[in-house]
């Protein structure tokens, strides 16, 4: 009774093992199709600990999640698309000048 309990114990850690490699290695793998280079960008910045990146590319999710995103219209983009613009042409001006033209928009 005692070699069978041992090989049931033996038996259940290689499997809470198995199963805890493979979801890591299954979140590996989502978070690199869900990010692109940005995984391997917030690698480099972690300098290389890929718990720490993980981590920080689920915190994005989360916080992306909570977001209120939505599609524009096709006038809303258009109007976005012209202050964007405008504003990045002023960018070149002084301060002053630069106040002069957003107070007029």
């Amino acid at each position: 009774m005692g070699i069978i309990v041992v090989v049931a114990i033996i038996l259940l850690l290689v499997i809470a093992v198995g199963t805890w490699y493979y979801s890591r290695q299954r979140r590996t793998k989502q978070l690199q199709e869900d990010f692109g280079p940005e995984y391997e960008r917030a690698l480099r910045q972690s300098d290389r600990d890929k718990g720490a990146a993980e981590r920080e590319l689920e915190e994005r999710q989360k916080r992306v999640e909570q977001l209120d995103l939505r599609n524009l219209t096709p006038d809303d983009r258009r109007q976005f698309a012209a202050k964007w613009r405008r504003r990045r042409l002023i960018s070149w001006m002084s301060p002053r000048q630069q106040s002069a033209r957003l107070t007029r928009w």
